[in-house]
Order: C-alpha cells, then structure tokens, then sequence
C-alpha cells in the first residue's frame, strides 16, 4: 500500500538520523544508542521502517562506488530487522570480511558476492559465494591467486579512469557555472571512500549532481545520479579509454568468457557460486539492446556458460519489467531443457536494490537498501521492490547449487 506522504517524510527522517548517527559510532550499540537520544527507541523504528523485502542481495560499499563502509551497512540492515545481506562490490571483495564479521556481532546472515564487468555496456554479472565460511578460508590462500589479481589490476585500471576522468567531469561542471571553489578534488574523494583505494567513476556522478542547481537539472534532464553518470561520467570515460588506448596503454581483458572463466575456476576448487545476470533493464536502457535480443542474450548465458539465476525485480524494474524477466525465465527454462534434456531451474532473485548511497527524500528517485526506490512520489513512497517468491526459498537453492 502507497504511504501517504506524511508517513513517508517520517521514514525519511528516521533514515536521515540512522545516516547521521552511523558516521559517528563506533559499534551498532552505539548506534541504537545515539538513535535513542534522537527520539529513535527499537519501537519507533520498528514502527516506522517496513522494507519491501526482508533481505537485500545487492549492495555496494566504499569498497566499490558506494559510500557507506561495509560494517555500517551491515548496522543499516539490522536497524531494517533485515534476515540477509550481500556484498557485491563492483570487481571487488575486500570489504566482505568485514561485513560477515560485523554480521557475526550484530546477529545478521551477510553473503559474500562480487559484481563482474563483462566490457558490454549494461551487462554485468553478480556472482555470490553462499559457503561463507569455505569462502574466506579460500581466498586468503594460493587457490584464490588468478580471482584476487584479475581483481587487482580491473582495480587499478579503475581507479586510473576516475583520476583521468575528473578533469571531464569539473569541465562540464564550469559550463554549467559551477564556481572553481565547488570543483571535485581528489580529496574529496579520498574522503569519500576513507582514505582507500581504488576509487570508482560513480562516485563522480553523486558528487557532481550535488553542484548542479534544480534549475540546472531541469534544464539539462539531469536529476539523479544515473543520468549523471550516462549523460556526463561514461562519455567522458569512452574518451579516455579511447586515448588510453591510442597511447598504447595496457588494458585489462573484460568479458563474458572471462567473467564466467572466472567463476568456473571458482567452483573447481569447490567453492559454491551462484551466477546471476544484473539488472536485465540495463541492457535495455545502456546496452540498447530490444527485449527479443535480451531474452536471447539469457538464454545463451544459460546454455552456453550455465548462469544460475537472474534479477527479476531490481529497483530500475516496474510490474511490467518484472513480469517480463520472469516470462523470459521460463522461455528460457524450457528451451534449455529441450536441449539439454534434463529440466534446468533458473533462480529468480528479487531481493536486489542495487543501494549504494543512503540519500532518501529526493523525488528523482534515491536507492534505498530493502526498498529500491524510495521518494516522496506517490509510487515510490514505500519502495518499488516486489519479493517474488521468499529469501527463504531462494536462501535453500542457492546453497544447493553444485560447486562444480
């Protein structure tokens, strides 16, 4: 049901104090306390903050272009009396330990998981490690070396995009009439992600949203951090690369072949990984891409490199998104048992935000964990994810994915 909008502006302001009160504690107790003082007791929250789902198994951390350390948002999810939570930084696993041991602490299930980038606009592959236990003890030992330094140099080249393309994006901002004094500066960035490396060109986006006026964002049809990114951060990233290329610089192989090689090493060692496509909207809407040549593009993935699941309510999805990732499922679960011919489950996963900065009350549209959309616009106002089916049932197929 639709919040009115009384109710949700005091949501927003209950997640507004937990955003405040995070940055200054030192442990999730601390937190709750702080909360308190605020007018924020366990009742009122739980009276208050009602996710969409009861778990979110898409989040990003400053481990990649989100903006909130791992630990915090594992406090996050607790004050959402969330049951799960999974990392899945973008070519990234270094905050995962730390999440899975705050979980330990603070009594909430955290799954290991991984974005991969495939080099193919819009496409990128989730990849989650259901062992968590198994997991970590793997990668801290020689086995996990070939995942580790893919990882490491798709970082690094990375991090090297955002510094080349900085310039770009200060340079838009001074055509829109952005004083020098608001420019982006690599400190700010390094505050951002707290001193770490690398740093990744969403954060651009955010930042450089933030120097726009509303009258600008109107005039240029830019009114969150997405269409930042699309219309200001890639163009100038395709720049780069371009010129990073011409100069005969190194570039690191990104690819279907090599993501899913990736994961298929995994499993031969073992360790249980679950492959999901991310977000099929954005293949619409990045890749170009016509809905007949996404339902193909599944299938293959699931013949051809044996995906285990796909994304069939992420926050850019409405009802009729939805339904139709879930027809092209079954389509495509059909197809694949005609030829193969044994039955083949594909795991719909709809318990995915995409979050990666808590900033809700903006009407463009703001990511919030456990609800995807969440704004002060009538059909966001309680969120726009759908859980289909529950974390439960999808929580047992993923741990009864094969390992090899």
């Amino acid at each position: 049901m639709t919040a009115s909008l009384a109710e949700y502006n005091e949501v927003v302001g209950c997640l507004m104090a937990v955003r405040e009160c995070s940055r200054s504690s030192g442990s999730f107790p601390d937190l709750m306390s702080r909360l308190k003082q605020r007018g924020y007791d366990s009742e009122r929250i739980q009276r208050l903050i009602k996710p969409r789902v009861d778990a979110d198994l898409h989040v990003h951390s400053n481990h990649s272009d989100g903006d909130m350390p791992p630990r915090r948002l594992v406090w996050l999810a607790r004050v959402m009396r969330l049951k799960a939570l999974a990392i899945c930084d973008h070519d990234n696993v270094s905050g995962i330990e730390e999440a899975v041991r705050e979980g330990e602490r603070v009594g909430l299930k955290v799954i290991p998981g991984v974005e991969f980038q495939t080099g193919r606009a819009g496409l990128e592959i989730l990849c989650y490690f259901p062992d968590t236990d198994v997991f970590l003890d793997w990668l801290s030992k020689d086995g996990s070396a070939e995942l580790r330094e893919y990882l490491l140099r798709i970082q690094s080249a990375t991090h090297d995009m955002t510094l080349r393309v900085l310039p770009a994006v200060n340079s838009f901002l001074t055509e829109q009439g952005v004083s020098s004094q608001e420019m982006l500066t690599r400190e700010e960035l390094a505050e951002w992600y707290e001193g770490q490396e690398p740093f990744y060109p969403g954060t651009l986006a955010v930042l450089g949203l933030k120097r726009l006026s509303n009258r600008d964002r109107d005039r240029l049809g830019i009114h969150d951090p997405r269409e930042f990114n699309t219309k200001v951060v890639t163009p100038a990233l395709k720049r780069v690369r371009t010129e990073a290329n011409g100069a005969g610089a190194a570039a690191v192989e990104t690819s279907i072949e090599r993501a899913f090689g990736l994961i298929g090493s995994v499993r031969r060692q073992g360790i249980r990984a679950v492959s999901v496509l991310a977000h099929p909207k954005e293949l619409e809407t990045k890749g170009k891409m016509q809905l007949s040549d996404i339902r193909d593009l599944l299938r293959d993935l699931v013949l051809e490199f044996g995906l285990s699941g796909v994304e069939v309510n992420n926050s850019r999805d409405d009802r009729d998104d939805t339904l139709t990732w879930l027809r092209f499922a079954e389509e495509v679960e059909r197809e694949a048992e005609r030829t193969t011919g044994r039955p083949r489950r594909l795991m719909r996963f709809s318990f995915s935000s995409d979050f990666h900065v808590l900033n809700p009350g903006l009407a463009s549209g703001e990511i919030t964990m456990g609800y995807g959309m969440l704004d002060e616009t009538e059909a966001h106002r309680s969120g726009n994810l759908s859980p289909v089916g529950t974390f439960e049932d999808l929580w047992r197929e993923m741990t009864s994915q094969e390992t090899n």
